[in-house]
């Protein structure tokens, strides 16, 4: 893996290939949103700004979700982090390119601001949430390569130790992490003095499951989901719904595969923080997606 994409010379500053990765999907996404919006003739100056919004509330709704969820962490275990070419400490909660956003608090703070500024423009909300949702499973999919780089959002495990101290795999389809990782280092510090040895021998993490890369092919096959539907699309909205519709239902499932315990839980070890959202939030869709059939129906 390699989180840190390149240094800059002289001043020795470091792209991570997280930060970046985000940066990419970000333009992705907002390259085929344009795109659309042009194809209807909605496109304008204030769409851009719209998607600018949309960028700066997610990732704040990301970071602040993942620091409520790991509020222990970030304010009394490890507080402070320190920044070694600049050789001064801050709070960890700014130290984005260590990972540590979440998906639904994306989602949700994007929304915030979708809402806000399509209330102040009075534009079409259902019909601009389409031309925006259509490219997200892109940008998210390379977000996930991001993590991949990173070692955060690791999976299960899959193996396990015999009698005679030999690592048997439960599956080919696995990933290891290098040491210095987010996995490497989360899972040196909970693992048992067995695996512990093993890892600091090798210097990565024994076999786990892929969880970062799973949710990216699984994405962008959603992307093509939505490619479909958008061609036979009835009302609008129905992009939009399908979308939160799959993604809650993949979510939910992954969450089961998930090996790291940064995620949270509302109930121990039975339903993680993102699960209850995504449970909420495909009801919700599904609710709504029913409605407007229906009035579809009606007026057709």
């Amino acid at each position: 893996m390699h989180p840190i994409l390149y240094t800059i010379p002289i001043i020795k500053i470091p792209i991570y290939t997280y930060g970046f990765t985000i940066v990419i999907g970000y333009f992705i996404t907002l390259y085929i949103a344009t795109s659309q919006a042009k194809k209807i003739h909605c496109y304008t100056n204030k769409f851009i700004d719209l998607a600018f919004f949309i960028l700066i509330f997610g990732i704040l709704g990301a970071r602040i979700l993942f620091i409520i969820v790991e509020w222990k962490y970030f304010f009394i275990t490890n507080p402070f982090i320190k920044i070694k070419y600049l050789n001064i400490f801050i709070p960890r909660i700014f130290a984005v390119w260590q990972g540590g956003i979440v998906f639904w608090g994306s989602f949700i703070g994007g929304f915030i601001a979708f809402y806000f500024y399509t209330n102040k423009y009075h534009w079409p909300k259902m019909q601009t949430a389409d031309i925006i949702i259509l490219g997200v499973p892109l940008g998210h999919a390379i977000g996930r390569i991001g993590c991949i780089a990173a070692g955060c959002c690791f999976g299960k495990k899959l193996y396990y130790i015999n009698d005679m101290g030999n690592i048997i795999k439960y599956s080919l389809f696995e990933i290891t992490y290098p040491k210095q990782s987010i996995a490497y280092n989360s899972l040196i510090l909970s693992s048992n003095i067995q695996i512990k040895k093993i890892m600091q021998e090798t210097e990565k993490t024994l076999p786990l499951f892929p969880s970062q890369l799973t949710e990216a092919f699984i994405v962008i096959l959603i992307f093509f989901i939505l490619l479909i539907f958008h061609k036979y699309k009835k009302f609008n909205g129905q992009i939009t719904l399908i979308y939160i519709i799959l993604y809650s239902t993949v979510r939910f499932i992954l969450e089961y595969y998930r090996g790291d315990s940064t995620r949270g839980f509302l109930i121990p070890n039975v339903l993680t923080t993102s699960q209850f959202i995504a449970i909420t939030m495909f009801f919700t869709s599904i609710i709504i997606l029913c409605k407007q059939q229906y009035k579809y129906k009606i007026n057709s």
